[in-house]
């Protein structure tokens, strides 16, 4: 999806580091908010995002954006 469709998202999130993470070699970043880890890679105006939750709840407030999910199970 065009990069600019997550500044809304980029709302409710922070930018985290992972330790012990390996250094990424393509232009993907991770963000946090409670409960919820979000990587995101962005190239050439198309960005791509990938959620990750212990719970699945955390993942509901992502329902309300009109994103092109290829899965969504929150």
């Amino acid at each position: 999806m065009p990069s600019e469709r997550l500044d809304d998202l980029r709302d409710l999130l922070r930018p985290g580091a992972l330790k012990p993470s390996p250094p990424t070699f393509t232009a993907e970043t991770f963000h946090i908010a409670p409960g919820l880890l979000a990587q995101v890679s962005n190239s050439d105006g198309e960005a791509t995002a990938a959620f990750a939750a212990l719970d699945r709840e955390a993942l509901a407030p992502l329902r309300e954006y009109p994103f092109p999910w290829s899965r969504l199970e929150g």
